[in-house]
């Protein structure tokens, strides 16, 4: 609950390259949080400048009965 802080969670590759980027770039303080746990992790990234944008969602999968809201590692699972 601080004024102008952003905090980042990546839950895969892709995700840590743009939010990092992204992170570093934002003129606000931003914590990247990344968990030793996924540092095993396989996954593609994107090639050249990707960036995520901070503070939009990024929507998995849209249903239309239940809404399930995770970050993290636990995306996966979720």
């Amino acid at each position: 609950n601080t004024p102008g802080l952003k905090v980042v969670v990546p839950s895969n590759p892709a995700d840590a390259k743009g939010l990092l980027k992204s992170a570093i770039r934002d003129d606000d303080p931003v914590i990247f949080m990344e968990s030793e746990q996924m540092y095993g992790d396989k996954g593609e990234v994107p090639e050249g400048e990707y960036l995520i944008p901070i503070g939009v969602a990024d929507i998995k999968r849209k249903g239309d009965d239940v809404t399930i809201v995770s970050f993290g590692k636990i995306i996966k699972e979720a």
